[in-house]
């Protein structure tokens, strides 16, 4: 039982991903598919609890499956059949499975951990009644989608003013998460952030063995371990570097700076890989941000759109496409999801 699970990711509040999100769940509907909702937080909420700005509305229809806090449904408006306890608990209450039994909005409040993600992702595929997880996720919360296998980021003027900064940014992102695949192998180490570890990764390295990170790695041990590799000789040439997921590396640090540590791991030798995790499927632009005028006052501003998806897609090159939702419409990424998912469907046996 096989359930595609895509992420839908902001590098920042209010660059996006709520509009980037429902406009793939129109999308998926009008193309026939069956959707089942979650969030890694809090989300769906009438008013930014920042700008006090109006938000985009997450809206269900009936027969949509959603997994969220239980106290979230009793307290909506929706009709909705309890299908399952997750046996998840979430800061709101305990995480069900709900199927919507009358259109409405919905506040998601899912699992916050990478395990209660996948508890809700196997519940989900065993019912067989939905296509595709879509995750409402953030940067600041990324380590549970390490398990979707797809991720769309929406990036805009609310992360920088600048155009050649977001551009910058996003290109560091989907560099690191187009890192070659590896197969499952090597030498285990639990973590990447001491010296120790660092020495003993580099004298497996230099010994050409593969080392496979599985949990925390750090800027600092990256560093380290290309400081440390930097005055060695690989008698029988180096091995490779292998990390589980590229979430993991992104929480290490701002991406650019991961990736600088990246090149410079590249450039003294070693392979550098990761074992899984999600592909970025596209990129979408937002113009909007709310200009602060004094304490607590914010005001709706714009960037031009056009020079903004430009310089993005300048970054990001042909392979992944940038998308300014609200202008381009709904179907391009419709689109681009719709080809994911036929590509990754288990064939007919």
């Amino acid at each position: 039982m096989y359930l595609p699970v895509l992420g839908c990711v902001g590098t920042a509040k209010n660059t996006g991903k709520t509009t980037a999100l429902t406009a793939i769940l129109q999308e998926a509907r009008r193309r026939g598919y069956r959707v089942a909702l979650t969030s890694i937080g809090y989300d769906g909420e009438e008013l930014d609890n920042l700008t006090g700005l109006p938000k985009p509305r997450v809206e269900v229809h009936a027969g949509d499956l959603v997994g969220t806090a239980r106290p979230c449904l009793e307290k909506s408006p929706l009709g909705w059949d309890l299908l399952a306890d997750c046996g998840v608990s979430t800061a709101l209450g305990p995480l069900v499975v709900a199927r919507v039994t009358s259109p409405g909005r919905v506040i998601l409040a899912g699992p916050a951990h990478r395990r209660g993600l996948g508890r809700l992702c196997r519940l989900l595929a065993a019912r067989q009644e939905s296509d595709l997880l879509l995750v409402d996720g953030a940067f600041g919360r990324l380590s549970p989608l390490g398990r979707a296998q797809g991720l769309v980021i929406s990036t805009g003027a609310a992360r920088s003013v600048d155009p050649e900064v977001l551009g910058r940014e996003v290109h560091a992102l989907t560099r690191l998460f187009s890192l070659p695949r590896h197969r499952l192998q090597g030498c285990r180490l639990r973590h990447l952030q001491s010296e120790d570890e660092c020495r003993v990764a580099a004298r497996l390295l230099a010994g050409g063995q593969t080392v496979l990170i599985l949990g925390m790695v750090t800027l600092a041990g990256l560093a380290w371990l290309a400081d440390m590799i930097s005055g060695m000789e690989a008698g029988k040439g180096w091995g490779w570097l292998l990390f589980a997921h590229p979430v993991q590396l992104l929480l290490a640090g701002p991406a650019e700076r991961v990736l600088e540590m990246v090149y410079r791991l590249e450039s003294l030798g070693p392979g550098l890989a990761v074992v899984g995790g999600p592909a970025i499927l596209a990129v979408t632009v937002n113009p909007f941000y709310p200009r602060l005028l004094g304490p607590n006052r914010f005001r709706a501003a714009r960037l031009d759109a056009s020079q903004l998806k430009a310089r993005v897609a300048e970054h990001v090159g042909s392979q992944i496409p940038v998308i300014d939702v609200k202008r381009d419409g709904p179907e391009q990424l419709g689109q681009v999801v719709e080809d994911w998912l036929l590509g990754r469907r288990p064939s007919p046996t």
